[in-house]
């Protein structure tokens, strides 16, 4: 078993952004923010004024704040002002809030080194032309951050996924080399908490009619292959990801113990990927597809769910509905391996295969296929393993509802109705290599009705369903549904659904629930 390296226990609290009266050093250019950074002390603030040119090229701040005293906070009064860049180095107790940022030529918009209980908050964040590798916001390896906070951005327009002079045509590839591309990257940060914000169109590289799956345009990256086996305890939640076509991996994790937990998926290209590391928790979010999925520029284009390799993940009470991924992008991938789970090599960049992983009570609706434990191929030759796969729902016509076993894995209660073209595994069906016993999935009908939540069209179960007090009780854990209400009646699936709650402590997000404009 690999043991994970806990390099420091954080209390991940809620921040808040101080609206606090403090003492103002008007800062008009960059020679006048050198000047005020020198002097500047905790609970004061730079105030940004003047023009994008009077600030060409990275401002720094080293060395500054207290922990136990007011924030130093960096805002402006103009809002046409734009920023290069920020290096925030070895300070603490900082505010970024209300700020535009755009580089032609900057590695990172914002970079954090060694730097604790950073609030960057309420800023917009632009890459549209940009034809180099870039970050919006960055954590350097050179130093430990912790405690910091990410809330009620807006990261947008990764439009352009090449190093090509020439923009692309819709139906052309994109020439040119692929450019990497995230908005977060955190490497080895420890608790960071990333809420609230609106991540919007990663362009893809498309090469030869087809996305290239591996070329770095992630929307958010935790860690490396080096990390891990860090418990980071990043969290992510209540953010909505639009049009983050970038790549397979729309949030890639590389370290161990998160959280991603009520974020909304839409019309996002490729999955969630548990790529390496151990003990993540995805639940309770919304991974929703609309539209036409035939082609790359489709809205709807092989959009997907989540992918695990690594150990002892747990994925429940989350919504799959109207996705069109297939293969890798399936609405919820366990995956085989080049290496196993608990293989010694503590920074291999290799595939270890899902083992452990618990699945539980979620609901799939209306996507081109449904829960698949990859079979082993020439690449991937060790089996996921020793997987929980219960009280599930999945309801579809296209596709393999439930796909191979893999390895001893566990499964109960769950209920699939495949209808039209889907596959369940039983016998009166076509069926993938290895047949679920009814036991385990049960194929009835589970008179799904209609349901509006904030203004998305869901699917479930209706009065009367099958679904109610199906569920095993053998997971305890679990006491809320996907809507944040008590789990009352045994039902399998994310949502123990209610027609008479007006409003939802969880829901699926629009627009209007994120960014700049929706900070309280």
């Amino acid at each position: 078993m690999t043991t994970l390296k806990l390099l420091g226990c954080f209390a991940l609290g809620a921040m808040s952004v101080s609206t606090a009266a403090h003492a103002d050093r008007t800062v008009r250019n960059s020679t006048e923010w050198a000047s005020a950074v020198a002097n500047v002390q905790p609970g004061e603030t730079l105030l940004l004024s003047g023009q994008s040119g009077d600030y060409p090229g990275a401002l720094t701040l080293k060395g500054k704040g207290d922990a136990t005293l007011g924030p130093i906070t960096i805002r402006t009064t103009q809002p046409s002002l734009v920023l290069q860049a920020l290096v925030i180095d070895g300070s603490t107790n900082v505010v970024v809030r209300d700020l535009r940022f755009a580089s032609p030529s900057a590695s990172a918009l914002i970079k954090i080194k060694g730097s604790s209980k950073v609030n960057i908050s309420g800023n917009v964040f632009s890459h549209a032309g940009v034809r180099i590798k870039q970050k919006s916001v960055e954590f350097s390896t050179d130093g430990a951050s912790h405690g910091n906070e990410i809330s009620y951005n807006s990261f947008q327009d990764f439009d352009r996924s090449s190093d090509s002079p020439v923009k692309p045509v819709a139906g052309a590839d994109s020439g040119g080399k692929p450019v990497p591309a995230s908005f977060i990257q955190t490497a080895s940060a420890l608790a960071t908490r990333i809420h609230h914000n609106h991540f919007r169109n990663i362009r893809p590289f498309i090469q030869n009619r087809a996305v290239a799956g591996d070329s770095d345009r992630e929307a958010i990256a935790l860690g490396t292959a080096s990390t891990q086996q860090i418990a980071a305890g990043t969290i992510i939640e209540s953010n909505l990801f639009e049009d983050c076509d970038g790549e397979d991996e729309i949030i890639s994790v590389k370290t161990s113990k998160n959280q991603i937990r009520y974020n909304t998926f839409k019309n996002s290209y490729g999955s969630l990927s548990l790529r390496q590391g151990m003990g993540t928790k995805v639940y309770s979010n919304y991974f929703l597809g609309a539209g036409a999925g035939q082609v790359p520029e489709d809205p709807n284009y092989q959009t997907g769910g989540v992918r695990a390799y690594g150990a002892s993940h747990d994925i429940y009470n989350n919504v799959f509905h109207g996705l069109s991924g297939t293969k890798g992008r399936k609405p919820i991938v366990l995956d085989a391996g080049d290496i196993s789970a608990a293989d010694p090599d503590a920074v291999s960049d290799k595939h270890r295969a899902a083992t452990r992983v618990q699945v539980l009570f979620n609901t799939l609706t209306n996507n081109a296929e449904g829960i698949s434990v990859e079979p082993v191929d020439a690449k991937y030759v060790i089996a996921a393993q020793g997987n929980v796969i219960a009280n599930n729902l999945i309801e579809g016509k296209l596709g393999a509802l439930f796909n191979d076993r893999g390895a001893n894995t566990v499964a109960a209660k769950n209920i699939a109705y495949p209808t039209a073209d889907a596959s369940l595994g039983s016998s009166s069906r076509p069926r993938p290599n290895q047949a679920w016993t009814a036991a385990e999935v049960n194929e009835i009908s589970a008179s799904m009705v209609a349901v509006s939540k904030n203004g998305y069209a869901l699917q479930a179960p209706g009065s009367g369903s099958h679904a109610y007090g199906y569920a095993s009780a053998a997971y305890p854990g679990i006491k809320l549904d996907i809507d944040g209400q008590v789990r009352a009646s045994a039902v399998v699936g994310a949502d123990d659904y209610s027609s008479g709650v007006a409003e939802y402590r969880n829901k699926p997000l629009t627009a209007l629930d994120v960014g700049p404009a929706a900070r309280p």
